[in-house]
């Protein structure tokens, strides 16, 4: 069994531009546990699985979107959240809540039980969390710096992702949103 992610993840050019962020956190020694993922929205809870089924949830996925295209241009990036020891960017889009449940309705794989769930969080892209608290101020006046550089238009893709390692991710399907 592998450990896998059901993500929605941005462009080249908005991930390009957090990663930069991700690499100045690193070259000035800031602990940021967010550097250790993909760019992404969570869209599922982590789920275990043999790889050779997960053909079934990429048919879902193909399936719930031929079915009920998700437009990209319908996924928003709204507010940036600041909380005690996390910061992140919420998104908006109540479809993406119902494209997840329509996977999982789909997948041939939730007939010998469902292995994947949604996330029980709110929908967001993650910039810093676990970082010490006396960097805070110095990663938000950087996030300052990144948040006019955001595209007003993002291309989104859902994606599945293997969890090789603490820091080692592979992508193992994409599909891109109209």
């Amino acid at each position: 069994m592998a450990t896998f992610f059901l993500y929605l993840t941005p462009d080249a050019t908005t991930t390009a531009l957090i990663q930069s962020f991700y690499d100045w956190c690193k070259s000035n020694k800031i602990q940021n546990k967010a550097s250790e993922f993909p760019v992404h929205c969570t869209l599922s809870k982590r789920f275990e699985e043999q790889p050779v089924r997960l053909s079934h949830y990429e048919k879902a996925i193909s399936d719930t979107l031929s079915a009920q295209p998700l437009r990209s241009s319908d996924i928003e990036l709204r507010r940036v959240n600041v909380e005690s020891n996390a910061i992140f960017i919420s998104i908006e889009d109540i479809r993406l809540r119902r494209f997840v449940q329509q996977v999982i309705l789909k997948s041939t794989a939730s007939k010998r039980g469902v292995r994947i769930v949604p996330t029980d969080r709110e929908l967001h892209l993650s910039l810093a969390y676990y970082f010490l608290p006396p960097q805070r101020a110095l990663i938000l006046e950087q996030i300052d710096k990144l948040l006019p550089m955001l595209p007003a238009q993002i291309q989104w893709s859902v994606c599945i992702y293997e969890k090789k390692s603490d820091t080692e991710w592979e992508k193992y399907c994409e599909y891109p949103l109209s």
